[in-house]
């Protein structure tokens, strides 16, 4: 069994899960790196409330310590994801100025918001994706493809970013398209949400549809 999960501002991963397995959180974000992502007790902040910008930021962590990856989990006891998004070096700025009104620097943060996590298996499918993960994006409006091993363990190579289907409408949800060889459905909502980056209050444009991937809006659950 496979999931994705968000990482704090960096880090986004896949994991494979395994009985007993200690993924790191929250001491570890992704890999055990010591990139850019240090554990920082936030509950014994005296600042009331915790403001995002000083969480995610990292401009709040003097005020409560902070430890390295390295420090909590020793390598024996922790399970590396089989992929990570956007890990970035310590140093990097995550205040970028284009997100800078009202302080929504989370909209220009690395990360790219996975959603959820499908196995295609179509045999007769989209040609070159049989045994891959399929993970949508809530930033990128695009599914990430990441083509597995032949004991499904680990992924080989680098994920496909599928950029001629980046459009900034998220999407929530992938599924094998049923009696359409070489189709898949990408599920989404069609209601206000935010733009692109520094932008908001866009509404959600009618799908776009290609030869290859069947596109549509998901029902509101409203």
């Amino acid at each position: 069994m496979c999931e994705s999960e968000h990482g704090p501002n960096t880090d986004d991963e896949v994991n494979l899960i395994r009985a007993g397995g200690n993924y790191g959180w929250p001491h570890v974000a992704g890999y055990r790196d010591d990139q850019s992502y240090a554990y920082a007790n936030w509950s014994a902040s005296k600042r009331r409330p915790v403001r995002i910008v000083d969480v995610h930021g990292l401009s709040g962590r003097a005020a409560v310590g902070s430890t390295a990856e390295g420090e909590r989990v020793e390598p024996s006891d922790f399970t590396p994801p089989i992929q990570t998004f956007r890990t970035v070096p310590t140093g990097y700025d995550f205040k970028n100025p284009k997100c800078a009104d009202r302080e929504l620097y989370y909209q220009c943060w690395p990360t790219v918001a996975p959603s959820s996590l499908a196995v295609y298996t179509a045999k007769n499918g989209i040609p070159g994706w049989d045994h891959s993960l399929l993970m949508p994006s809530l930033k990128h409006g695009t599914v990430y493809r990441m083509q597995l091993d032949a004991a499904g363990t680990a992924v080989v190579g680098e994920p496909d970013e599928n950029q001629p289907l980046q459009d900034g409408e998220p999407v929530r949800d992938v599924a094998d398209a049923a009696g359409r060889p070489g189709a898949v459905h990408r599920h989404r909502r069609r209601r206000q949400h935010a733009g692109p980056v520094g932008k908001a209050g866009r509404e959600g444009r009618e799908p776009r549809r290609d030869p290859r991937i069947s596109v549509r809006p998901e029902r509101s659950r409203d």
